[in-house]
């Protein structure tokens, strides 16, 4: 009757059962009933019910609860459950580890059409990632992390440096994305006079997962040297338009929208 009624449940409706089954699969006694809410919240496919599947697969004390869990998991198709998926993976009981093989496969599948809209907002930029092409003045090394750092902040939580984000929304789930790729090339204009141009790269993979995310996204920018800017000052503006391309491109590469 618990997987019927959800079926049946309107928007709103829906929304408001998400509490009830939560808490049902937290501190319900029997565990047919824990069974039913796993798969209820399934069912809703609200990535929000994370958390309480999460716990039910690390702390349940019944098998098939923590099976249901995997499958809702899986049918919610949220890349934020591959880590915990993965471990269960290994648990002793087969049918338990069975069902989170199955629904890190699906989820993994199913990449990178399912991130959802902005859970990816947690860039992760290891500067020991980001190469630099031969010959590139030091203000151009120095230049690329902190600049690409400056534009991805604009859109989205980042780390750099080691150093975590306190993500908008830390209760709900996100997804953390490791940036790779830097400086293809850096070309002045001769004499001091012309078009300065730049290239950079980047590569986008599932953080912890090592599941690559298929795009790897090239932009060039290009600026003008001569009285107003000198060789050095054109590097660095044709670098910062490159870079603003790039993350454009990045975020269109995932399918996600900028702004928290």
């Amino acid at each position: 009757m618990l997987l019927l009624g959800v079926a049946l449940l309107g928007a709103e409706a829906r929304d408001a059962s998400l509490a009830r089954l939560t808490k049902i699969l937290r501190e319900a006694p029997e565990f047919r009933l824990r069974v039913s809410a796993a798969r209820a919240l399934g069912i809703l496919k609200d990535p929000a019910a994370l958390p309480a599947l999460i716990t039910a697969i690390g702390t349940d004390p019944d098998n098939l609860v923590k099976g249901a869990a995997a499958w809702a998991l899986g049918n919610i198709n949220h890349p934020g459950a591959l880590g915990v998926l993965d471990k269960a993976s290994s648990l002793e009981n087969a049918f338990a580890a069975g069902q989170a093989r199955r629904a890190a496969a699906h989820i993994r599948l199913k990449l990178p059409g399912n991130l959802p809209p902005f859970a990816q907002g947690w860039w992760r930029i290891d500067t020991r990632q980001l190469t630099v092409a031969a010959g590139a003045s030091g203000a151009l090394k120095a230049a690329l992390p902190v600049e690409l750092a400056a534009r991805l902040a604009s859109k989205a939580n980042v780390e750099l440096a080691g150093q975590p984000p306190v993500p908008a929304n830390a209760d709900k789930p996100f997804i953390g994305l490791r940036l790779g790729g830097g400086l293809k090339n850096a070309l002045a204009a001769p004499g001091g006079r012309g078009t300065c141009r730049v290239t950079v790269e980047a590569w986008l993979t599932l953080e912890g997962q090592q599941v690559p995310v298929t795009r790897r996204v090239e932009r060039l920018g290009t600026a003008e040297a001569g009285p107003n800017l000198n060789t050095e000052q054109a590097l660095l503006a044709a670098l910062g338009v490159a870079l603003d391309g790039l993350v454009t491109d990045l975020l269109a590469s995932i399918g996600t929208r900028g702004g928290p």
